[in-house]
């Protein structure tokens, strides 16, 4: 009677394991076409805004040009809605003017994914520290009309050492729906 009570044990987890062999489900659908990065042009592009805007310390003249710059290529369209703001922070140079551009696209649920690249450099003119901010504006041109399910925002900030905007950025965020926040350091 014990071996037979063993053996129906047994029989029941093979079943349980049988029928837990199932395949891999297929991967989400994308609306995103493959694009493939264009190296080159991303250099010669970071290029041009190393040598326009060469002083990029928090705050100075050149950080907040190349926001400018920014906030003036998603104004060509695309559906997002743009907002510049300026708050006094405590950055690794003291108390500057940082001045954040946000980029949002509404989706279709409630959750939105935060991407997020700085400007600034504490080196001039730290072509490498551009990667991020040229990734981003790449990014915003290729989601650019098309209908996302999350909501997509885009945030440029400056203070990177010492995490003044991104801290900024962080405490405007809290209580709101938020799925991811993805950084984009230096990507070069």
């Amino acid at each position: 009677r014990i071996y037979r009570s063993g053996l129906a044990l047994v029989a029941v987890a093979v079943i349980v394991f049988g029928f837990s062999l199932t395949g891999q489900p297929s991967p989400a659908p994308s609306n995103l076409a493959p694009v493939p990065l264009n190296g080159k042009a991303l250099l010669a592009t970071m290029g041009t805004l190393a040598g326009q805007f060469r002083d990029r310390a928090p705050g100075s003249s050149g950080d907040l040009g190349l926001a400018d710059y920014v906030a003036s290529q998603l104004q060509a369209g695309g559906g997002f809605t743009i907002r510049k703001s300026t708050q006094e922070l405590s950055t690794a140079l003291g108390p500057r003017p940082v001045e954040t551009v946000t980029a949002v696209r509404p989706g279709l649920t409630a959750g939105t994914i935060v991407l997020v690249a700085h400007r600034d450099a504490t080196s001039s003119p730290a072509l490498a520290d551009l990667s991020g901010t040229e990734v981003l504006l790449d990014l915003a041109r290729l989601i650019a009309g098309q209908t996302e399910s999350h909501t997509v925002m885009l945030v440029w900030t400056s203070g990177s050492v010492g995490a003044a905007g991104a801290t900024r950025l962080a405490q405007s965020l809290a209580g709101q729906p938020v799925d991811a926040v993805i950084t984009l350091g230096d990507l070069g």
